[in-house]
């Protein structure tokens, strides 16, 4: 669990009584007992606090497992971000007699995600700013990625884009054989010039 990050828990709702592993503590930062499922909501963002209810509240009404993200507050590291999933055990009956649960600490992650998220906006600002567009061809996945900007750039929707030569179409007619060729001499590994060519959109625009 302490290399995963990961803690779990088990609670008998009749009793009310709840059992933590020693991770748990990790994960929030805190040295005290947390004695109920109140006292782990002390820990929860405010904002995020219902979300734990709502996924207690869908595990007792019979759909399971549930599992939400929600933010944390580490009294001395600030906020964390955690993956909890909770499950039911019951009876013959179909009576809850326990659940049980593990929460992750998804902090780094989420970090990641975020850092990744703005580089990508931070790209896709200065592609704008400076009316430069991408393209990228996967090609043993036949698959062709614009960016917003050479969209912008070609007035088409991203929808509309299924083929790496499909650049080819938009070409002025005079323009289009020595594009072809340069594009053909680009995938080969033979080409790292640039070329300069006209374009006419869908709307006519030259």
């Amino acid at each position: 669990q302490r290399l995963a990050k990961i803690a779990s828990w088990e609670a008998v709702p009749e009793t009310g009584s709840i059992s933590w592993s020693e991770e748990i503590y990790r994960i929030f930062g805190v040295g005290e007992n947390l004695l109920s499922f109140g006292d782990l909501l002390r820990y929860v963002h405010p904002r995020d606090r219902d979300k734990l209810l709502d996924a207690d509240r869908a595990l007792r009404s019979g759909l399971t497992p549930v599992s939400c993200e929600h933010r944390i507050l580490r009294p001395n590291a600030g906020i964390g971000f955690v993956r909890t999933v909770f499950d039911a055990i019951r009876d013959d009956q179909g009576k809850l007699v326990r659940t049980v649960g593990v929460a992750q600490d998804i902090t780094d992650e989420v970090n990641h995600r975020e850092a990744i998220r703005e580089n990508e906006d931070r790209l896709k600002n200065a592609e704008r700013i400076a009316h430069i567009g991408n393209w990228r061809w996967a090609v043993h996945e036949k698959r062709v990625f614009w960016s917003e900007e050479m969209l912008r750039i070609f007035g088409v929707n991203a929808g509309s884009i299924q083929r790496y030569d499909q650049l080819e179409d938009f070409v002025v007619s005079e323009d289009r054989e020595r594009v072809r060729r340069w594009l053909s001499a680009g995938v080969a590994g033979t080409q790292s010039d640039p070329c300069e060519f006209q374009i006419a959109r869908p709307d006519g625009a030259l």
